[in-house]
């Protein structure tokens, strides 16, 4: 399995002369979601996990293909229902582990974050991706929380740039986890635990 700093190496080199494209995608998608939520009052419900599932289909195709198609992010509304159900019932379970106390929250947090990506790339059920994310994370959780640390200092720019900075920092992060997914996938296969 990859080091995080060679997922992120080879996350640079993907988005390479691509940044504005990727973070105009990711804008528009944040825009959706939104919107969504102001005008209709669904995004948190329908919107929202339709679009998140649609960026991991969107940057797994940058990161494994150098595909930039746009139209990935919509792809999420496909499969609706088993999407809004995965995306729904992480947050869910996330929070009642959190009510225990906040360091359950994080590790449940990181066991069900490859969720959507899971979805976004099977065709199995809700129930199925969580499960396989818990299985595929184990022994790795503490790798993937040093990762989300290591792009906090990003967050720190963006106060002082006025957000500036996450033109390139939210391609940059997004593509990267999407390295990390698959490199959680590889290894899983590898040792004969993913199971979908």
């Amino acid at each position: 399995m990859l080091h995080r700093s060679e997922i992120k190496a080879q996350a640079k080199g993907k988005i390479k002369g691509r940044v504005l494209a990727v973070f105009f995608a990711l804008l528009v998608a944040g825009i959706i979601s939104q919107a969504g939520t102001i005008l209709f009052g669904i995004g948190v419900f329908i919107t929202m996990p339709a679009i998140s599932v649609g960026l991991c289909i969107y940057s797994l195709s940058i990161w494994r293909h150098d595909e930039f198609e746009f139209s990935h992010i919509f792809e999420g509304f496909n499969n609706l229902g088993r999407n809004i159900g995965g995306v729904l019932l992480v947050a869910i379970f996330t929070s009642l582990w959190s009510l225990l106390f906040i360091i359950p929250g994080i590790i449940m947090a990181l066991a069900y974050s490859m969720t959507s990506y899971i979805m976004a790339d099977t065709d199995c059920t809700a129930g199925e991706a969580i499960r396989t994310s818990k299985a595929i994370t184990k022994g790795y959780r503490g790798e993937i929380f040093v990762m989300v640390l290591s792009f906090f200092g990003w967050a720190i720019l963006g106060v002082f740039t006025a957000g500036l900075v996450f033109i390139y920092a939210a391609p940059f992060i997004t593509v990267s986890y999407a390295g990390l997914y698959d490199e959680l996938k590889k290894n899983a296969i590898a040792n004969s635990i993913w199971d979908i």
